[in-house]
């Protein structure tokens, strides 16, 4: 069993992983310079099986993909922009012969704040990665593989070779980013959407994963038509045969052509949206009142319902508060859905045709009401 330990100290990314990371891959994790990654500044080995790596700041990208495509200001344009910068930071750690072996929105770092005008993603978590003994080929992602222990807490983005018998390699890495896209675009959803074709993807276990990657009879779109490229590209990741899985220069091509797309429907969507409120509709739900300023909160609980005779009143018994302010009812036009409104007219002939009295309820004496100076009768 191998665990690791993953966590952000003093601005940096500090990990322990329960192996000796070998001097090729050191070397080459030094090396890496791309505005998406975030680099490494110490890797240190300790005997007998630990090494500890720690990171360059992190600075503003301090936030994870999966906090981020979980909150509502994150569109599908935001979204495709950081998978499409993600998959260019894969591109270029497999053109330097290096894996990354445990890639997930956990561990892609956002820049968060109204400070950032622009959304940049850096991949990070390198505690895992492995150099490979030559670059290979487009054609065949699974040549050079290594063997290795897969971390207890990966198995959910691994690939089933991985899962199977601890064989990373390129293709491996592309299996994890089709589920990242998959748990980035249902990183909203709960589990009260558990009907849809692309499930919550933090709602099932790494065995309800697996299942799901091996179903052939979902829809095409999964439910996204406006993302339907990317979502054929995401299941092209999920292949069960890892030498036919796409190269990231290829998912990249693809993330960018879907790009216009989600612009064009934003810019439709934005257009379609009235640049103000048509105050005509809303005629009908106002207040007004005659009272003074300082009185003008308590006209509203004035409307609410004329006084009824039959319910008790209470009497006020604290004194040195003056004189309570009298406020007038509104006019019956004016009241809150009143029955002269369309909203009103459907309410009491819902209450009509149910049977439903709107009367309150007589409130009955009892000892609770002694300490509150008020005296029913």
């Amino acid at each position: 069993m191998c665990e690791d330990r993953v966590e952000q100290k003093d601005d940096c990314l500090c990990e322990l992983v329960s192996f000796r990371m070998n001097h090729m891959t050191k070397t080459a994790l030094h090396a890496l310079e791309h505005e998406n990654i975030l680099p490494v500044k110490e890797i240190t080995n300790y005997f007998p099986m630990t090494t500890t790596l720690i990171s360059q700041p992190l600075g503003g990208n301090r936030t994870s993909l999966k906090q981020v495509a979980a909150s509502p200001g994150m569109d599908d344009g935001k979204l495709l922009t950081c998978l499409e910068q993600v998959a260019s930071a894969m591109e270029y750690l497999h053109s330097k012969r290096i894996i990354h072996c445990d890639l997930q929105c956990n561990y892609i770092y956002i820049n968060s704040g109204h400070k950032c005008p622009e959304v940049m993603a850096k991949v990070g978590r390198w505690g895992r990665a492995v150099c490979l003994p030559h670059p290979g080929t487009d054609d065949n992602l699974f040549e050079p593989y290594v063997r290795k222990v897969m971390p207890a807490d990966a198995a959910k983005w691994a690939a089933p070779e991985v899962r199977n018998d601890g064989l990373y390699s390129r293709a491996s890495d592309v299996f994890s980013f089709g589920i990242v896209i998959w748990e980035a675009l249902t990183a909203q959803l709960t589990n009260l959407h558990m009907f849809k074709p692309l499930k919550p993807f933090h709602s099932l276990n790494f065995r309800e994963v697996l299942k799901f990657t091996e179903l052939g009879n979902i829809p095409g779109d999964f439910g996204f038509p406006k993302l339907a490229r990317l979502i054929e590209c995401m299941k092209a990741c999920w292949n069960h045969n890892p030498t036919k899985r796409p190269a990231f220069s290829a998912i990249l091509e693809v993330i960018k052509a879907e790009k216009p797309t989600a612009r064009d429907c934003k810019a439709a969507r934005l257009a379609a949206m009235p640049s103000t409120a048509d105050t005509e509709d809303y005629d009908s739900v106002y207040f007004s009142s005659e009272a003074a300023e300082e009185d003008s909160y308590s006209h509203i609980y004035s409307t609410v319902a004329e006084s009824d005779p039959d319910l008790p009143q209470a009497e006020d018994n604290v004194s040195g508060h003056g004189d309570v302010p009298q406020v007038q009812l509104l006019a019956e036009k004016a009241l809150y859905f009143c029955k002269q409104d369309k909203w009103g007219q459907m309410v009491n002939e819902f209450e009509e045709k149910r049977g439903i009295d709107r009367s309150p309820a007589t409130i009955k004496e009892t000892d609770w009401y002694i300490d509150t100076g008020i005296n029913w009768h």
